[in-house]
C-alpha cells in the first residue's frame, strides 16, 4: 500500500486553478475574485522584509488596496515607510498578481500584540523544551539515574515509601 502523504488544501486548490498563492472563488454573492491567501504572505513574511523587522513587524490584512501592517513601535514603522518601495518590489516577486491589489502600505503600532505573540512564542518554546526533558521509562539515561536512586534507597524496607523517595530523586535529578 502506497504511504499518502497530507497535503495543504491551498495547495491543492492552486494546482487545479493553476494559481499561485491565490484560490479562484465563487459564490452567489456579488463577490466573485481571486481571494489571496494570505497566511503565505504571513509564511514567507521573514523573507520579504528580514528577520530584524519580522520579528517586529507583521502583516494584519489588505484594504482598500492598502497593506496594514501592525508593528512594535514607530521607529519600525518608519524603517518600513522608508524600505516601502523595496518591500512592496519583494511582495510581488513572490506573488505577482497582488501589483494590483496593493498600491501602498500603512502602519498600524501595537506593542499589545507582540507582547501577547511573544507570550504565546515563549509558552510554546516551554512546551517543547518540556517534552524533550520528559525521562521515558525504557530511556536507558533514566534507567541508569534510577538504578542509582534504588542503590542509594535500599535500605528502606518500606517499598511504598521507597518508590516515593526514588521518584523524589529522580525529579530532583531533572
Amino acid at each position: 500500500m502506497k504511504k499518502q502523504r497530507f497535503k495543504f488544501l491551498g495547495d491543492i486548490l492552486n494546482k487545479k486553478n493553476g494559481n499561485t498563492g491565490f484560490v479562484s472563488t465563487t459564490s452567489k454573492s456579488n463577490f466573485n475574485a481571486d481571494a489571496f491567501d494570505f497566511f503565505s504572505l504571513l509564511n514567507h513574511w521573514e523573507e520579504v522584509v528580514g528577520t530584524s523587522l519580522a520579528q517586529n513587524a507583521r502583516p494584519l490584512r489588505i484594504q482598500h488596496q492598502t497593506l496594514i501592517i501592525i508593528t512594535r513601535h514607530s521607529a519600525y514603522a518608519q524603517q518600513l515607510s522608508l524600505l516601502e518601495d523595496a518591500v512592496k518590489k519583494k511582495i510581488f516577486t513572490h506573488y505577482p498578481i497582488l501589483r494590483s491589489h496593493i498600491q501602498k502600505l500603512r502602519f498600524q503600532n501595537s506593542e499589545t500584540f507582540f507582547k501577547k505573540w511573544d507570550q504565546e512564542k515563549d509558552r510554546d518554546q516551554k512546551i517543547k523544551e518540556q517534552n524533550l526533558t520528559k525521562r521515558h521509562q525504557y530511556d536507558p539515561n533514566f534507567q541508569k539515574k534510577k538504578e542509582s536512586a534504588e542503590r542509594f534507597f535500599q535500605d528502606v524496607q518500606d517499598p511504598e515509601l521507597k518508590e516515593i523517595l526514588v521518584s523524589l530523586k529522580l525529579q530532583q535529578d531533572d
